[in-house]
């Protein structure tokens, strides 16, 4: 277990990448696995049912993931797929279970109308550590430069946080 766990914080910090994660599809099935459960725990955890917080994640999973698969076979690169959903679900893990508590924190200031200052700069750290690792993943796994990755890991969050905010309008 400690390999695998050192495996996905090495490509966090970008010592390894997708390249390095073993192409098991029971390997892709228990982090898809623990990514969904962090994802819906999350999403509990801010206050949404559980059954709108399964829908919100599948959702997300589908639209990213076959964005990610679009394109890698759109480059070439198909084979690639299981490698690199699952190094950047195990990835999504890790930094969904340290994020947890910052988003509770920055949820609860909202709710209490006094957002932490410092919620608010974890939250943004977090968040751009996220960018980061998509990006790095995506232009290893595409063999291109990194800026690519991270302007493909944009885009596909800006067309998800909007079919998302289509498809599954707040309650």
């Amino acid at each position: 277990m400690w390999p695998l766990l050192q495996l996905f914080i090495d490509i966090a910090f970008h010592r390894r990448g997708p390249e390095d994660v073993p192409p098991a599809r029971v390997l892709l099935g228990l982090v898809l696995a623990s990514a969904t459960a962090v994802q819906v725990i999350s999403l509990m955890a801010l206050g949404n049912p559980l059954m709108r917080a399964v829908a919100e994640t599948a959702l997300h999973l589908a639209l990213t993931f076959g964005a990610y698969a679009l394109v890698l076979s759109w480059r070439g690169h198909g084979a690639r797929f299981r490698q690199t959903a699952t190094a950047l679900l195990g990835t999504a893990t890790l930094l969904g279970l340290v994020m947890l508590p910052v988003v509770t924190w920055l949820d609860a200031g909202i709710r209490a109308e006094a957002v932490p200052p410092l919620a608010l700069l974890a939250f943004f750290v977090l968040l751009v550590w996220s960018i980061d690792i998509t990006g790095f993943v995506l232009a290893r796994a595409l063999g291109a430069h990194y800026t690519v990755g991270v302007l493909l890991a944009l885009a596909v969050i800006i067309v998800d946080a909007s079919v998302r905010r289509q498809w599954l309008p707040p309650a």
